[in-house]
């Protein structure tokens, strides 16, 4: 989500370090190049609030789910655990009993998805109580 919001603050940088040049036609250049880098900037903020919209209603989807009680509970212990490699963008994936889970932190998403390279509690041997609905993981409880 931040990486738009990112894009369009550098965009609103490069527009501001454009000044204006001694001729028409360099004017024209430096007015051109401020309106594109103003349109990317606001096409960078439009896309960010439309990803943070898209990942809110994803979360209050999941929070429904859980309030009326529409989501499956598997409990077990974790086998077939597959860590995200630190490079990631590969994701990882497990098994408790029949049920198979695979997540990934670059993906947005209102479930869980912290991959162990991020910090994710998630390893072989475990034993868990997971409520999902749509192969998305809404709560986990890991025994101690």
């Amino acid at each position: 989500m931040l990486p738009p919001f990112r894009m369009a603050a550098l965009c609103i940088v490069v527009s501001l370090l454009f000044r204006g040049g001694a001729t028409d036609e360099e004017r024209r250049k430096v007015r051109f190049s401020r309106t594109l880098t103003r349109f990317a900037a606001g096409l960078m903020v439009a896309a960010g609030l439309f990803l943070a919209g898209v990942i809110y209603y994803q979360q209050w989807t999941m929070a429904e789910l859980l309030r009326h009680g529409a989501y499956t509970v598997v409990e077990g212990q974790v086998t077939e655990f597959v860590p995200e490699p630190p490079e990631g963008h590969v994701g990882e994936h497990f098994r408790v009993g029949a049920a198979r889970f695979s997540y990934a932190t670059y993906r947005g998403t209102g479930a869980f998805n912290r991959t162990h390279p991020a910090g994710g509690p998630i390893r072989d041997g475990q034993f868990v109580r997971i409520a999902y609905a749509n192969g998305d993981i809404l709560r986990l409880e890991i025994a101690r």
